[in-house]
């Protein structure tokens, strides 16, 4: 259901109430598997779980980046 302000409008939903509307199966690449990926499918991933990759640029650092903050461990 939509949050609404004290003025009507709706408001955005706080981080944890994001963290828990968004449930996400749990990964379980290895560090070959992934670097077999096409970017754009490493950077779903990262999309998916909310995690900014704006500044990385090279694949294994996408890769690095996915196995830190993405990967059921």
């Amino acid at each position: 259901m939509e949050q609404k302000s004290d003025s009507g409008k709706p408001r955005a939903p706080s981080p944890k109430e994001r963290s828990e509307a968004v449930s996400l199966p749990e990964l379980h690449y290895t560090r070959d598997q992934l670097m077999h990926m096409h970017g754009h499918e490493l950077k779903d991933i990262l999309d998916q779980h909310r995690v900014d990759h704006t500044a990385i640029v090279e694949k294994p650092e996408v890769v690095q980046l996915i196995l830190d903050k993405c990967i059921a461990k």
